[in-house]
């Protein structure tokens, strides 16, 4: 609604209405400004870091991004501090911090410790943030705003979870235990609310078996890992995770016994509540290995490994998260293909 007031109006022939004297226009649609420093406008980029590349199964350092709100091929964002694969990455709305995982691909593994951070505004090469206290890939990465946790891993025998506070450089402290020693979710910090983070599937370290379960972490609390239900099936292990502040979805993975085959199934389950995954619909190929993020609405679903074959793919899916249904092919990872490197994102469900 808005109301125009003049004080008189006047004109003839073709020349039109003629406004005289002081003119005054009031409306109830106000301007808003632009909340947020300079580094947290235009949020909805999400970073696929690292990985390995189908060229020889060779490791790269390249970091690269795509635009969450209208989809497309990625683009070159910078560098990490070295080639890995098996990463792990958690972000706020301004600083995505990855940990590379292992800096050679058959063993010994040369894992490190050490974590790296971009701002994820700006296109530039990582930088050092600290250490965590245990060393290991294809760790689950969970965060909020404010907090990122590093839980479970392979060649890690222990349950340990690691905590970083987000903004401030400096170590990981101890945050508590998972249920059980699992590897291989690489969600890349996605499946969570602002409140809660999950941990769904994973392998046993003390057998080759698929895990199905899920297990969640309050942030803001220090403790252990709290069960949460149980996957669809079996195929938790490698797959990718998303989310909205409300729901999160798991996509793909890979079924261990016969026959030995990546999986297309989406499932997802309500983050506040407790209860067994459903039936979300299905990705546009078989995938395992690939990397999850979100900007809240949409969950994306990129790079990854379909078997038989095996066949490293660059195809980005994306499916609606508030939805069921199956997912939507969005473009490329232009740059490189990879599988095993870790996604962030600047508006995933853990942020507000």
């Amino acid at each position: 609604m808005a109301n125009l007031k003049v004080n008189t109006v006047s004109g003839i022939g073709t020349e039109g209405p003629v406004l005289n004297g002081g003119l005054h226009f009031r409306t109830l649609n106000y301007m808003t400004l632009p909340k947020g420093d300079t580094t947290q406008r235009g949020r909805g980029r999400g970073i696929i870091s690292r990985g390995m590349t189908p060229s020889s199964s060779s490791l790269t350092k390249i970091m690269q991004y795509i635009d969450m709100s209208s989809g497309g091929n990625s683009i070159d964002f910078g560098d990490g501090m070295d080639a890995s694969y098996g990463s792990t990455a958690v972000s706020s709305s301004t600083r995505g911090i990855t940990q590379p995982g292992a800096t050679a691909n058959a063993s010994p593994y040369s894992i490190t410790n050490r974590l790296d951070y971009v701002t994820i505004a700006t296109t530039a090469s990582a930088q050092d943030f600290g250490d965590l206290l245990v060393k290991s890939m294809h760790k689950t990465g969970l965060s909020n705003q404010t907090r990122g946790i590093f839980a479970a891993g392979f060649l890690d025998t222990t349950q340990a979870m690691d905590k970083i506070e987000i903004a401030t450089l400096g170590d990981a402290t101890d945050f508590g235990d998972s249920i059980g020693a699992t590897y291989g979710n690489n969600q890349g910090g996605q499946a969570g609310s602002t409140t809660r983070g999950l941990i769904a599937g994973g392998s046993s370290n003390s057998a080759p078996a698929e895990v199905e379960k899920i297990q969640f972490v309050t942030f803001s609390t220090l403790g252990d890992a709290q069960d949460f239900g149980d996957l669809v099936n079996q195929n938790g292990y490698f797959n990718a995770g998303a989310s909205s502040q409300t729901r999160a979805v798991f996509a793909g993975g890979i079924d261990l016994d016969s026959p030995y085959a990546s999986q297309e199934v989406i499932q997802y389950v309500t983050i506040a509540t407790t209860g067994n995954a459903i039936d979300f619909g299905d990705l546009t190929v078989t995938r395992y290995n690939g990397m999850g993020m979100s900007n809240g609405i949409r969950g994306y679903f990129a790079g990854g490994i379909s078997i038989p074959g095996p066949t490293r793919l660059n195809v980005i899916d994306f499916v609606t998260i508030s939805t069921t249904g199956n997912s939507v092919d969005s473009g490329d990872l232009d740059i490189t293909s990879v599988n095993s490197g870790a996604g962030m994102s600047d508006s995933h469900g853990g942020l507000s």
